[in-house]
C-alpha cells in the first residue's frame, strides 16, 4: 500500500519526498505518466495528509533532476529512483 511505501522510504514528513515517492508508487502501479493530480488523489485515496503546494514540489524535484516534464505530464527519472532508494 502507499502508507507502506512511504513509510519504507522515509517520506511521510517531506512533502518533496513524500511527492517523488507517491510518484514511483504510482509507476510501479503501472502509470508511466503522470500529472500532479495523480499524485494528491493517490494520498487522498490512502488517507494520506495532503501536500500543501504540489506543483511547488513537482518544480523542485524537477530542479533536483529526480522528475522529467513530458508536456503537461511527468515522470521519475533514474536519478529521482536512486535517491529515495539511498
Amino acid at each position: 500500500t502507499l502508507p507502506v511505501f512511504l513509510n519504507e522510504k522515509d517520506a511521510t514528513k517531506n512533502q518533496l519526498n513524500k511527492f517523488l515517492a507517491t510518484a514511483i508508487w504510482l509507476h510501479a502501479k503501472g502509470k508511466n505518466r503522470l500529472k500532479t493530480s495523480d499524485i494528491t488523489a493517490a494520498l487522498k485515496d490512502a488517507q494520506q495528509t495532503r501536500l500543501g503546494n504540489p506543483s511547488d514540489c513537482l518544480n523542485k524535484n524537477v530542479k533536483k533532476g529526480y522528475i522529467e516534464k513530458d508536456g503537461t505530464e511527468f515522470f521519475v527519472t533514474q536519478e529521482g529512483r536512486s535517491f529515495l532508494k539511498a
